[in-house]
């Protein structure tokens, strides 16, 4: 009972039911959002739609370097060790990495059109093609920005700053969602310019005021490079397993069945910030609880969250599976009622998904090796052989299913073995 006491009145409480409030507001939107696009855009150019979402979602994270990852993790350790030198250098070598990085990226963007122009947007439009590019860089600056809030431990204005670009977002559907490239390109526009006022907002509270000492510079850069690039490569493997299926059905059946297959996903993704939320407040807070020689507690809660998640994502799915036809309808249009069978399998993903998205935050607060990434690459390699022998919508369907099963299973795994370690150390110290 004292234990749930603490938790109840800690600050961690406060930060979890914050980003809740804020990640419900955030799947609002989103059902909002494919409401009004699914009838504005109809089947095919809802799946257009949502190639190019998914499309730009891998290269914005491309543009990140990891920084998702290694922000809150390295932020949020050096405040509790009162480390402000290091806290303040962390910034400056990440925000040089992801400029450094987005130019690269879009010389070859601009060099590889002509065989990167229907991966990311299934089309011959040249505007659209770099409208995509504009879009992933302004994903890559906000998502930016809401690392650095968690890792400093700003929830409130990581939760203010993703509710106000997602009524940014909504709007710009309302006043101008009449077609593709109108939507993304104010999308665009607006987040890049909030987040541009929020770092200016940063900088008058003099948070990029940065240190010049050799031996700092020299191993902070060190750590936060061995640490952030194979985060990388997980984070591009994350955003593929949206992205892939989608376009590779667009390619071998096409784009009318990818917009069925991108319902069942959407679903998927709809719920998620039900789930993922947690990992953007644990990460930060196991990160220092390790620090703080905590983490016996912050085990505790983890377990205590991983018999919520089954039961919660149960019941989400039973929900999903009774009504269906009727979810469909409602969030999208009568039109996409055919994608109820396949829906129907790939809800199923939703309890593995729930356990990944809880304790793939935890496993790389607790260990430098990437585990993460290297489940996905496991898992990516098992999807592309998988989809290589399907042949209709629902053998795509069941693979997704069996593969995103499979990571959830090696997320549990890996955490299992990593938190038992460190028990095991601290009961030696």
């Amino acid at each position: 009972m004292n234990f749930f006491n603490k938790i109840k009145n800690s600050k961690f409480s406060k930060d979890v039911i914050l980003t809740l409030f804020s990640q419900i507001i955030i799947m609002c939107s989103a059902l909002g959002i494919n409401k009004i696009l699914s009838e504005i855009l109809g089947v095919e150019g809802y799946g257009q739609y949502s190639i190019i979402k998914k499309s730009s979602a891998v290269l914005s994270f491309m543009m990140l370097g990891g920084m998702g990852i290694t922000l809150p993790r390295f932020l949020s350790s050096y405040l509790a060790e009162n480390d402000i030198p290091h806290y303040l250098f962390t910034i400056k070598v990440a925000i040089k990495l992801v400029l450094v990085i987005t130019f690269v990226l879009l010389i070859v963007y601009i060099l590889g059109q002509k065989y990167l122009i229907d991966i990311m947007v299934s089309d011959t439009n040249i505007s659209l093609y770099y409208i995509a590019f504009f879009y992933a860089f302004s994903v890559c600056i906000s998502t930016f920005l809401f690392s650095y809030y968690r890792g400093s431990d700003l929830f409130v204005n990581f939760s203010l700053s993703q509710i106000i670009i997602q009524l940014l977002l909504i709007g710009c559907v309302f006043l101008v969602g009449n077609s593709v490239s109108t939507v993304f390109f104010s999308w665009a526009v607006c987040t890049t310019l909030f987040i541009i006022y929020s770092a200016f907002r940063e900088k008058r509270k003099k948070i990029f005021q940065f240190v010049s000492n050799d031996f700092i510079n020299h191993e902070c850069r060190k750590s936060i490079l061995m640490y952030s690039f194979p985060r990388l490569l997980g984070d591009i493997l994350l955003f593929l397993f949206a992205a892939f299926p989608i376009i590779y059905i667009g390619n071998e059946l096409g784009i009318k069945y990818s917009g069925y297959f991108a319902v069942g996903v959407m679903f998927i993704t709809i719920v998620s910030p039900l789930f993922s939320f947690l990992g953007t407040v644990l990460l930060p807070y196991v990160s220092r609880a390790i620090v703080k020689k905590e983490f016996v507690i912050a085990n505790k809660i983890i377990n205590k969250l991983l018999l919520l998640y089954i039961i919660l994502s149960i019941i989400i799915v039973v929900i999903l599976s009774i009504f269906m036809n009727y979810w469909i309808a409602l969030f999208f249009t009568q039109d996409f009622i055919p994608a109820g069978d396949i829906t129907r399998i790939l809800i199923y993903s939703i309890l593995p998904e729930s356990l990944y998205l809880l304790l793939r935050n935890p496993i790389d607060a607790v260990s430098h090796f990437p585990y993460n990434m290297v489940n996905l690459g496991i898992c990516f390699i098992l999807l592309l052989i998988l989809f290589g022998f399907s042949t209709s919508l629902s053998d795509y369907a069941f693979s997704y299913f069996v593969v995103v099963s499979f990571r959830g299973c090696i997320a549990f795994i890996m955490w299992y073995i990593n938190r038992r370690r460190l028990l095991k150390k601290i009961s030696y110290v």
